[in-house]
């Protein structure tokens, strides 16, 4: 079964499981959301998207369900104090955004249904035995697919020309694998545009906002809206066991124009055409 046809059939279990718990008393259920990013407008965005896809399921925040959040917990020590809150807290499911916030959840606890998104290989980092059937209390979204790692040196030779060597960075608290994962489809690039050997950066959204010329990755609000609909359908009865961890499919390109000017980089009008987002 296609992911899409998959994720259709999950929301139409979902809505069909909502429609008989309708006509049942049910009680107040708990959904706690630990986020390693700080509460920035394009996060508030994406919560609104959860909040919407689980409300398409028949999940209400104040009327049936009670979402209990917390922001900035993207430390070690963070993570570790925020899941401790919240396990004791006894919710009905967890939301966790980042490695560092599962891996301080999978300490906490190991029955309480957890969804997780932005994880690059939750596989390598050991929090599902595999993709198809994850077999535990663990299912989610990743955020990073293996070609990306093409795509990103192929906007930069784009977009700037005359760089010849480019250099990934990789914080290996939070990729195990220091970047392996993006290594080959890389190199293949790296060929194909008569260049051997050279790493590139990477970056999201919000790096460019902040100033870094470009990004290409996953859509947050796409990724939240659905795991929305997989969180929805567990308070609905299914099992995080039986649902596949899905991957990205919808992606974003942004370019800071700002710092295109200030880097002296003239953006080729084609490329501006094809991004989702342009920083004047």
């Amino acid at each position: 079964m296609r992911r899409r046809e998959f994720i259709a059939s999950v929301a139409a279990l979902g809505a069909w499981s909502a429609s008989v718990r309708a006509q049942q008393p049910q009680r107040l259920r708990k959904l706690a959301i630990i986020m390693a990013a700080g509460k920035t407008p394009e996060y508030v965005s994406a919560v609104a998207a959860l909040e919407q896809a689980l409300g398409s399921l028949g999940w209400k925040n104040g009327e049936n369900l009670q979402i209990d959040e917390r922001w900035s917990a993207g430390s070690e020590d963070g993570a570790r104090s925020a899941a401790r809150e919240i396990v004791a807290s006894n919710p009905d499911i967890i939301l966790g955004q980042s490695a560092a916030v599962i891996e301080a959840l999978q300490s906490a606890t190991r029955t309480t249904p957890i969804v997780f998104l932005h994880v690059a290989d939750p596989a390598v980092y050991g929090f599902v035995s595999n993709l198809a059937r994850p077999e535990g209390n663990l299912t989610g979204i990743t955020n990073i697919v293996p070609s990306i790692g093409a795509k990103w040196l192929q906007l930069l030779k784009e977009i700037a020309p005359a760089v010849t060597r480019p250099t990934m960075l990789v914080n290996p608290d939070t990729q195990p694998d220091r970047g392996a994962i993006f290594l080959t489809p890389f190199q293949g690039a790296a060929r194909s545009l008569g260049r051997d050997r050279l790493p590139a950066s990477f970056f999201g959204r919000e790096s460019v906002e902040a100033g870094l010329l470009m990004s290409y990755g996953t859509s947050i609000a796409d990724m939240f809206r659905q795991v929305g609909l997989y969180t929805g359908s567990i308070l609905n009865g299914a099992k995080p066991a039986d649902l596949p961890v899905l991957q990205s499919t919808k992606f974003e390109f942004v370019i800071n124009l700002q710092t295109a000017r200030s880097l002296q980089i003239n953006v080729p009008p084609t490329l501006l055409a094809r991004a989702e987002g342009v920083i004047e």
